[in-house]
């Protein structure tokens, strides 16, 4: 994943703030964090995208983002992974499958049925988006191994 500087963040997160994208401070299971919810139309290509714009050497300060697609009780969730995925396991092999179990196991059980076939067809999107945006092979295998999880998680529980 591409990596930003520090000035290249805050230009970005004020062009948000100028454009009045929400601002949502949240913190689940103990894991703060902040993300703008954004216009589908930033992204028209994918639908319910997630947004990350990665510092280069401060894992703490990435910026955030959800499509405005999404309903508003899910977003987080949506989020969480990002911040997951970039925080702790930025750089490892597997992150986006690990960053997706644990994002799991902080939905509600009252949710899962609403979350579960959503979050599967946008990484099945997300592999095509993915394929057809030149994005590495590597890149691509982490989002079909969160697939394949998602497609077992969907069979087990819904």
């Amino acid at each position: 994943m591409e990596t930003y500087t520090p000035q290249a963040l805050q230009a970005m997160r004020e062009q948000f703030r100028r454009q009045h994208y929400p601002e949502i401070h949240a913190e689940i299971e103990g894991i703060p964090f902040s993300y703008f919810v954004l216009p589908q139309s930033l992204n028209p290509d994918l639908e319910d995208f997630a947004f990350c714009m990665q510092h280069e050497q401060d894992r703490t300060q990435h910026l955030y983002g959800v499509s405005d697609n999404l309903p508003e009780h899910l977003r987080p969730f949506w989020a969480v992974h990002e911040v997951i995925e970039y925080r702790e396991h930025e750089t490892t092999r597997g992150r986006c499958r690990r960053a997706l179990k644990r994002e799991l196991t902080m939905i509600p059980q009252t949710l899962q049925e609403e979350y579960l076939p959503r979050r599967r067809a946008f990484f099945a999107r997300l592999i095509a988006y993915a394929s057809q945006h030149g994005y590495a092979q590597d890149d691509i295998n982490e989002f079909r191994a969160s697939l394949e999880h998602l497609e077992q998680e969907c069979k087990d529980k819904l």
